[in-house]
């Protein structure tokens, strides 16, 4: 293990940390503050994997702490987009219910099935949790639209895929039992 293995878990740590700070931001209408602790969220979230899997310091705690790191950053950051830019969200308002709508559709499958199988765990996962917070800043910038509707579409799509999978396993294990 090396030496400084500590440190993911430190920069997921951090996420957790500066994301309701992104919503301080936000809310004293602050919008490069925001805009630079997105990104400062979006690094450490892009780091930390990279660095517990070099090392070998891959751990449940980490793994939760990357969950939770997403969870905040991605909530969050809605949120703080709908205090700053509430012309965008106006103007997006369909493409921000299909995300929030995925949101909830991931967390009724997190219900139904709390431990992913470890296929479920590969950079597929990683990289739509990373897709719509990265997706606002071109939106509130008024570079492009599409990036923030793909996101909300795929996290729409991740979500029943969940829901569909959690109870298709747990319909397979009542089978299981009930042969058992």
């Amino acid at each position: 293990m090396h030496r400084l293995s500590y440190l993911p878990n430190l920069l997921s740590s951090l996420r957790i940390t500066l994301a309701p700070a992104m919503l301080a931001a936000a809310y004293s209408n602050s919008k490069a503050g925001f805009a630079i602790l997105l990104a400062a969220t979006l690094v450490t979230d892009a780091i930390d994997g990279v660095l517990a899997r070099r090392w070998k310091a891959e751990t449940e705690l980490g793994a939760r702490l990357d969950h939770w790191g997403d969870v905040l950053t991605a909530t969050l950051g809605v949120v703080g987009v709908f205090f700053l830019w509430p012309q965008v969200v106006e103007r997006e308002w369909v493409s921000a219910a299909v995300a929030v709508g995925g949101y909830v559709a991931a967390g009724v499958g997190r219900l139904l099935q709390p431990e992913d199988p470890p296929s479920c765990r590969g950079w597929t996962a990683k990289l739509l949790s990373w897709l719509l917070p990265a997706s606002l800043l071109p939106l509130v910038n008024d570079v492009a639209t599409w990036p923030f509707q793909a996101a909300a579409a795929l996290q729409l799509a991740l979500g029943v895929w969940r829901v569909i999978r959690a109870s298709a396993m747990n319909a397979k294990k009542k089978t299981e039992e009930a042969v058992a």
